[in-house]
């Protein structure tokens, strides 16, 4: 529509722009397409969405472990591995003056080493019956740089699949 166009030709998209323009884009094709399909879809809400375009960081549970930089630096594995990790370490900067700057070093002068992911990494500690996969699962800063790429969070979630319908089928719900 007109609205988009002048909103992604605008000589610098903002925040506000991105606020502005995306969040609409966003409610009117992907929302409202699936609430009209119904069923399951029908009470949806979009309750927010990332402020910047790029942004690395995402919200992570508390799980029944939480996955650390000691864990990558140290090669850390685990009885109850559910992904090995290689990527390296990769923060992006938190402020535009950092990430203009000539002495960044993504790698925050960490030497990773491949690590575990534990299952219980994606396991709620707090709430019940809840798995998360991909780049929400319980880590700190740092180890969440290494482990959020695609092929992780593809493993992740392949993982915590056959987990949920193993627990299912032993009738275990208390392993979810």
């Amino acid at each position: 529509s007109s609205w988009f166009r002048e909103c992604t030709s605008t000589p610098k998209f903002t925040r506000q722009t991105a606020s502005s323009c995306l969040f609409p884009l966003i409610r009117s094709s992907l929302v409202n397409g699936l609430k009209s399909i119904g069923g399951p879809w029908k009470n949806l809400y979009l309750v927010a969405t990332a402020e910047h375009i790029g942004v690395r960081e995402a919200r992570r549970i508390k799980g029944l472990y939480t996955v650390t930089s000691d864990d990558l630096i140290n090669g850390k594995r685990h009885e109850d591995a559910v992904c090995r990790v290689n990527f390296g370490v990769d923060v992006h900067s938190l402020n535009q003056e950092e990430e203009n700057s000539q002495n960044r070093s993504y790698s925050r002068g960490i030497t990773s080493q491949p690590y575990d992911i534990p299952l219980r990494s994606l396991i709620s500690k707090d709430i019940g019956n809840l798995m998360m996969a991909g780049r929400n699962i319980s880590g700190d800063f740092i180890s969440f740089s290494s482990y959020r790429v695609t092929g992780n969070a593809a493993k992740l979630g392949e993982e915590a699949g056959k987990h949920a319908a193993e627990s299912i089928l032993n009738n275990n719900k208390h392993m979810i």
